[in-house]
């Protein structure tokens, strides 16, 4: 029996940092996608990205190449500039959060893609990982919460484009926002570490109008990477932790062990979505809610940063 090899689709990604060097790993061993070309007006890392197309702007790469989907893990600041030129072309996006390095600039964003219904994915990564869906799908009810802590951080990466509370704290908050259904305010902020080296680590303590209390600390000067959500019932037996890096869900009685029977990573099924918004051409309203959520977020942490 003859087998079809199926075409992969051809990716482009805007940006040429250690984040774009991750999905150009990644997609090496794809079977669905392949990466075609790469956007980049840094000379000094075309070494990374060997027998690949490299373009200057996302103009010269699309009136160059024929692109099926574009992933977008440039400076946050220049996110506007760049959908406002693909959405033309209406190419298929992922973009790297967060949104952009100002709410104002996120809100736009955000608003012209609803607006054109453009076929976009938002990666706050975890919001795509069984192990959280499972997570969440433990919290049987709400209005027994007491109180949400989450630690959530590593060592760097130290960024000169966004601040760190930004970077690591986006995930924080926005898990905050979407266990709760709630926004909340902020009680208080502290700054826990600081260096002269865009090194910083803060403390900030939450309540929402459903008086659950939540304590975030995040940063990019822990000792290792940590991601970590606890939740605290108003029966202590029901509490329960989920352990992100080391992928492990703990209860306050026992350990769970081997739960999932899936094993695809978030990255695998962020890549599953993509692949079926190339194939539709169309914008996914569903996922426009993780954009909603991200941009309430990023609102609060401009209170703090």
């Amino acid at each position: 029996m003859k087998i079809t090899k199926v075409e992969k689709k051809k990716i482009a990604i805007v940006g040429c940092g250690k984040w774009s060097k991750k999905i150009c790993s990644y997609l090496e061993f794809d079977d669905n996608f392949e990466l075609d070309s790469i956007v980049c007006k840094n000379i000094n890392n075309y070494k990374f990205f060997k027998n690949k197309k490299i373009f200057n702007s996302i103009k010269d790469l699309i009136n160059t190449r024929t692109i099926d989907g574009i992933y977008i893990a440039g400076t946050p600041s220049l996110n506007l500039k760049m959908i406002q030129e693909i959405i033309e072309y209406n190419i298929p996006t992922i973009l790297e959060k967060p949104i952009s390095d100002k709410y104002d600039q996120a809100k736009k964003i955000y608003e012209i893609c609803m607006k054109k219904n453009f076929s976009i994915i938002l990666n706050q990564s975890h919001f795509y990982d069984p192990i959280y869906n499972y997570f969440k799908m433990l919290i049987k009810n709400k209005k027994q919460i007491k109180k949400i802590i989450i630690i959530e951080g590593g060592l760097g990466p130290f960024r000169k484009n966004i601040n760190p509370i930004l970077d690591w704290g986006i995930h924080s908050f926005c898990s905050y926002i979407d266990l709760t259904n709630n926004i909340p305010k902020i009680k208080n902020k502290i700054t826990v570490k600081k260096d002269n080296y865009g090194g910083l680590v803060k403390k900030i303590n939450l309540i929402d109008n459903m008086n659950i209390e939540g304590s975030i600390l995040t940063g990019n000067l822990f000792k290792k990477k940590t991601r970590l959500i606890k939740i605290i019932f108003e029966k202590r037996d029901a509490n329960i932790l989920l352990d992100l890096v080391n992928r492990k869900i703990f209860t306050e009685n026992n350990y769970r062990k081997n739960i999932f029977s899936n094993k695809k990573t978030s990255f695998d099924n962020l890549f599953n979505i993509f692949l079926n918004n190339i194939q539709n051409k169309n914008g996914n309203k569903k996922y426009f809610n993780i954009f909603k959520t991200s941009l309430c977020a990023q609102k609060l942490i401009e209170e703090i940063i």
